[in-house]
Parts: structure tokens; C-alpha cells; sequence
């Protein structure tokens, strides 16, 4: 019945069937569109406007894609902030649509006048977002300062995101503060588009990489998700933050490359396994990049890592023998991971090793952790080595342990 009416352009008897919101509303819709009669703008408009069928409305939006005509660039144009995501999408394909028809956009594109399009774009008008993609794949350089303004002043989020996307395509390192900038940006699709385009930029220029790593070092959470989000470029100059001597660095870059998921981070995550207060974080990370351990050692840090004192008691002999390589690394994180780990599993057979590794290779930090281990030898041996070493010790009620014996 429908293809009939559409064929006699019975617009009136069409527009009855659309107001309805019935099964048969959205084939209506659909056929007005094709006639082209702008006399279906309005009822049209209202459905967009009114229905609370997302199918409907999407129908409506597509056929006011075919009616070139200020008042559906109007609608089209608000419901580009629909709460519908979908919706959203729609009102952009039929602006585009409306776009290509526009004679003064296809006329400036078929010369490749790159002139002409920026000064359509800098309107800001509903041509200005299509205008921004098609400077994209033009490929010239002038395109890349009108927009980062846009991507910066533009108004409208779809025009926002369109000046992202062609950035992203022309590749122009100038761009890379802006886009990191917009990574802040209040809409979901430009943020999205954003991080494309910084993945697209990275994989050609280093520096994008590089003017993430001093948010990451601060923990700013959108430094970190743009690099999670970077791949294979950001993964050796995170791993560089390891290297760090800020603990809380070197925890946002663990954060990082579990995220990334690059089997290059486990050889430098199984370095840092040896970090006391970084071994629990570290683990999972290597858990989640499906690390197996290969030796001993391994085997040991990992239970460490996960705090499995039962199975690192058990297995006792083994357990002593891998602290015991720790603390005479030479590595002073090192044997402040093994001595920590000692005193943790809480076997008094170690006391006399600790005292004298204390004696040996000790130093404030560790003494502090004797100190307020709870355990009375090692206790008395902290003050013995504090006076030896001319220090003074004030006993205090509100202490914070770093460690306490057989927490494990």
C-alpha cells in the first residue's frame, strides 16, 4: 500500500500513516524522503522531535536528508546532542548528505580548492564538518592551523570531532599538543576520535609519545589512558619510566603497560619484581600479560608478589636460598626487597642473618623497618646499630610499620 502511494505522491495520506507511529510509520517516513516534496519537512520534524520510537525517528532523520532545505539542516543540526547515540549518528549522515549537494562545497572540492574550504570551515556552519573531514584527506599542509582552531573554538562536538579525525589524517606533529589538550574535551566522540588520532600521529612521530610521558609521571589520568590506548610506540618509553627513581612514576607506567599488553614489558616487570612496594602491583600485571615463571627465582618473587606466605614457607629451603641471593646482590632496593621479604615470612632461624645484615649492609631505612617490626631481637639490633651510628631513638606510640614479622 505504501509503494502505491509513493508512487501517486500522496504526500497527505503518507503523512497520516507517519503520525500514527505504527509499524507501517517508519516505510512512510522512508517514501516521503524519496518523493522529495518539502511539504514532509514539517510533519517530518515533528516526529523526529516527538517519537519515542528510535527506529522511527531514525527513518525520519534519513528521509530529511533528502530535502535540502534550511529548515532540516535546523533539526538535523540539533539532534546532532541527542541523548541516542545512534540518533546522533544518523542526523550526521544526512547532513553530510545534504552537504554534498550543497553547490558551493562540491564546486571547492572538485577544484581542490584548499583556500575556499578553509574559509568554509572557519562559518562554522553545518557544511563546516564535512568540510573539516575533506580538508583531511586533501593532504595539505595549510588545512592543519584552521584546524586546531576549530578543534579548539568550534562550538558544536560533530564539528569538533570532524577537525580531530582530519588532523589524525594529515599527520602534522603541530597538531599533537592540541589533540592531547582535547583529550579533556566534555564529549565522549571527540575524545574518542582525539585518542585515534594521536595513535595515528605516534605511530610517525616519537614526540607524540614523549609530551604524554610527563603526565604519566604525575598520574594524570588522561596522559595515562591516551598512552594505554597508543599501542606498540608507547611501549619501550614507558618501560623508560621504570627506570624512574619516584616510585609513584614507576606505578603509573606499570599501570600503563598492563594496559598495553605488549609482551616486550615482562623482561623490565620481572626486573622490578624485586621492588617490595611495587612487587603486588607488578605481579598482576604479569599475570595479566600471561607471564609463566621460567626459573626459581621467579617462581619465589612471584609468591612474594602475591603474598603467599603459606606456599613460600613450604617450600622453605628454596624460599631461603632465592632472599639470600637478593641481599647479597649488591642491588640496595634488591636487598631491601630480600631483607623486607625475611622479615615478613617471620622465621626466627633468619634473626641472627638479618642482625648481621643489618650491621653489614644496613642503613636508616632499613633500621626504621627493624625498628617497628615487632620482633624484639631485630628491634634491639636497629638501636644498637641507630647509637652506633649516632643517631638518636624516640620511641613513639603512633608508629606506621613498613613491615611487620610473619605478615605474610
Amino acid at each position: 500500500r505504501i509503494a502505491q502511494l509513493e508512487a501517486k505522491k500522496n504526500i497527505p495520506e503518507l503523512v497520516t500513516i507517519l503520525q500514527k507511529q505504527n509499524d507501517e510509520s517508519r516505510v512512510a517516513a522512508e517514501a516521503l524522503g524519496n518523493i522529495g516534496d518539502k511539504k514532509a519537512i514539517e510533519p517530518l520534524t515533528t516526529t523526529v522531535k516527538t517519537s519515542t520510537k528510535t527506529d522511527l525517528r531514525q527513518s525520519a532523520i534519513v528521509a530529511l536528508g533528502n530535502l535540502p532545505d534550511p529548515r532540516s539542516v535546523a533539526l538535523l543540526t540539533s539532534v546532532l546532542n541527542d541523548p541516542d547515540l545512534t540518533v546522533q549518528q544518523s542526523a550526521r549522515d544526512s547532513l553530510k548528505k545534504l552537504v554534498t549537494q550543497d553547490p558551493q562545497v562540491a564546486q571547492l572540492e572538485a577544484k581542490k580548492d584548499v583556500k575556499g574550504l578553509i574559509a568554509l570551515l572557519e562559518k562554522k556552519d553545518y557544511r563546516a564538518a564535512y568540510v573539516a573531514e575533506l580538508l583531511g584527506k586533501l593532504g595539505n599542509k595549510q588545512a592543519v592551523e584552521p584546524l586546531i582552531e576549530i578543534l579548539k573554538t568550534a562550538p558544536q562536538p560533530a564539528l569538533r570531532q570532524s577537525a580531530a579525525v582530519a588532523l589524525g589524517t594529515l599527520g602534522d606533529g603541530r597538531a599533537t599538543q592540541s589533540l592531547i589538550t582535547a583529550l579533556k574535551d566534555k564529549d565522549s566522540g571527540v575524545k574518542t576520535s582525539v585518542g585515534k588520532s594521536l595513535k595515528q600521529l605516534a605511530a610517525k612521530d616519537p614526540n607524540v609519545v614523549e609530551q604524554l610521558l610527563p603526565g604519566l609521571r604525575k598520574g594524570d589520568a588522561i596522559a595515562k589512558e591516551a598512552l594505554s590506548n597508543l599501542g606498540e610506540p608507547a611501549v619501550d618509553p614507558v618501560i623508560g619510566v621504570l627506570k624512574d627513581l619516584d616510585i609513584n612514576a614507576q606505578s603509573h607506567a606499570i599501570e600503563v603497560l598492563e594496559k598495553l599488553g605488549s609482551a616486550r614489558a615482562i623482561p623490565p616487570l620481572v626486573a622490578t619484581l624485586t621492588d617490595w612496594d611495587l612487587a603486588p602491583q607488578v605481579g598482576k600485571a604479569l599475570e595479566k600479560l600471561q607471564w609463566n615463571p621460567k626459573t626459581d627465582a621467579d617462581r619465589v618473587h612471584q609468591s612474594i608478589a602475591f603474598r603467599k606466605g603459606d606456599d613460600l614457607r613450604k617450600n622453605w629451603s628454596l624460599t631461603r636460598q632465592i632472599l639470600l641471593q637478593d641481599v647479597e646482590s649488591g642491588n640496595s632496593r634488591r636487598i631491601e626487597y630480600g631483607l623486607y621479604a625475611f622479615m615478613s615470612l617471620g622465621n626466627p632461624e633468619v634473626v641472627p642473618t638479618l642482625v648481621k645484615l643489618l650491621n653489614t649492609k644496613g642503613d636508616k631505612v632499613l633500621a626504621l623497618a627493624y625498628l617497628n617490626c615487632g620482633e624484639p631481637t631485630l628491634e634491639k639490633a636497629a638501636e644498637d646499630w641507630a647509637r652506633a651510628n649516632g643517631y638518636q631513638v624516640v620511641r613513639s606510640t603512633n608508629v606506621q610499620r613498613k613491615i611487620r614479622w610473619g605478615q605474610l
